[in-house]
Order: structure tokens, then C-alpha cells, then sequence
């Protein structure tokens, strides 16, 4: 492929480019409330979702997790002793 420059087009109005740092992205990628994959599974992870892909899910779980996905401000300390 190649770019191609329109000279004669108008200069972009950065006024209306959305500022992502006025955002909270990790809210809008973080899961809502509290899953668990491979239930029963012997090794027990908890994970904090960030925006965590789905393929490390699957990995974890493939090798024998059982995994707890809870979103970005779950309180999960309180849990931590069945980890």
C-alpha cells in the first residue's frame, strides 16, 4: 500500500479529538462483577481485571486454574486467605 496526501483538504479541528485521560478507561474495560472459570479446577487464582484478554483465561484455565476474575475495584483483600 501506499499514503496518499490530499494538499488541498482543510486542517483537522483537534478542538473536538476526545481527551482519553478525561476518561476511566479501566472502568469501561473492567468486567462488572466477580466470575469464575474452570470451577473446581486445584490450583485457585484470583485476578484483577484491568482489561484482562480472554486468552489468558483460557491458558490459565487449559492448564488447571480455577480461576476468579473480579473487576478493577472489587475488594479483594478481604478474600485472599482462599487464594
Amino acid at each position: 500500500g501506499r499514503i496518499e496526501v490530499d494538499l488541498n483538504a482543510s486542517a483537522p479541528d483537534f478542538k473536538k479529538v476526545v481527551d482519553p485521560n478525561a476518561r476511566h478507561l479501566v472502568d469501561e474495560v473492567s468486567i462488572k462483577e466477580k466470575t469464575v472459570y474452570g470451577k473446581g479446577n486445584p490450583t485457585k487464582v484470583i485476578a484483577v481485571d484491568c482489561g484482562m484478554k480472554n486468552n489468558i483465561i483460557r491458558h490459565l484455565v487449559k492448564r488447571g486454574v480455577e480461576l476468579t476474575v473480579v473487576p478493577w475495584n472489587y475488594p479483594f483483600a478481604s478474600e485472599m486467605h482462599l487464594y
